[in-house]
């Protein structure tokens, strides 16, 4: 490089600091977050005005689970970005992820605060509340988002997790049954239909749906120690066995990431809470 012009050197150092860059995007969208962390790492440490390596830092540094070490990028990027929607939610996040539920609170407020308003914030707010434990809040935001984009099941999908957490067992079956007329293809609209058919005692349908939602997502643990639970209840042992035999091969890293492993902190839609529904 010694003899290269100015200019070629800057290209040659652009071209470098981009294929980096494109290294760690592809690691990250490839599952292979905790890969690109150190590529960011040192992104950042080169160039700590670029806001767009520490916010796929954090998102990095997230998704490999080290979300104290995201928490301390955040602080940079929000230096950066100060009021920045997407970092305000990781925060939140990366918050409840350590077990931090008190400032994660506080987190959601100020979120809620200044970006609470946004329609396109609604459901992931919605998400967010419900991941604080706070259905009723979540349910009104899910509303919000419903209302905005009308065609996406995602919304629907969110307003259904609420509904059934707050005991409207109809409504979410409503949700989930518009959710799945939008896209049939997704797990947690049949897992979710199934536990609100369960705890409404309509077992055989509730059986029905999360046979269902395990077409879809064979191997998810929640869905298939529901459909035990269901299946015992429902008196056949033998249906009950071979789901469990299958949920006994099934260990918790080899379970299916499309089916409903998410929100789960404070909700009743796992097969435990269900069994001992007439304990408390």
């Amino acid at each position: 490089m010694a003899d290269m012009g100015g200019d070629q050197k800057k290209l040659v150092e652009l071209t470098r600091r981009e294929s980096q860059f494109n290294l760690g995007v592809v690691l990250m969208t490839t599952g292979r977050a905790g890969l690109a962390v150190p590529i960011f790492l040192k992104l950042v440490a080169e160039f700590p005005g670029e806001a767009r390596y520490l916010s796929l830092l954090v998102h990095c540094q997230h998704s490999a689970g080290d979300h104290a070490a995201s928490l301390v990028s955040l602080e940079q990027w929000e230096q950066l970005a100060p009021g920045n929607a997407e970092a305000a939610m990781l925060r939140v996040v990366s918050l409840v992820a350590i077990g931090n539920d008190a400032d994660a609170a506080l987190a959601m407020k100020t979120l809620l605060l200044h970006h609470g308003s946004a329609p396109d914030k609604a459901r992931p707010i919605a998400d967010l509340l419900a991941l604080l434990g706070q259905w009723q809040a979540s349910s009104e935001y899910a509303a919000r988002a419903v209302e905005h984009d009308p065609n996406a099941p995602e919304p629907r999908l969110s307003a259904a997790r609420a509904a059934l957490e707050l005991g409207h067992y109809e409504q979410c079956a409503e949700f989930c049954m518009d959710a799945t007329e939008r896209d049939m293809a997704i797990p947690e609209a049949h897992h979710l239909l199934g536990a609100a058919l369960a705890w409404g005692g309509e077992l055989e349908h509730a059986a029905q749906s999360l046979q269902i939602a395990l077409k879809f997502a064979p191997k998810n643990r929640e869905s298939l120690a529901f459909a035990a639970e269901v299946e015992r209840a429902r008196g056949n042992a033998t249906a009950a066995a071979e789901l469990h035999a299958r949920l006994a091969e099934c260990p918790v890293h080899e379970a299916d990431s499309s089916g409903p492993t998410q929100l789960n902190r404070h909700s009743i839609r796992h097969a435990q809470a269900w069994n001992e529904r007439g304990r408390s």
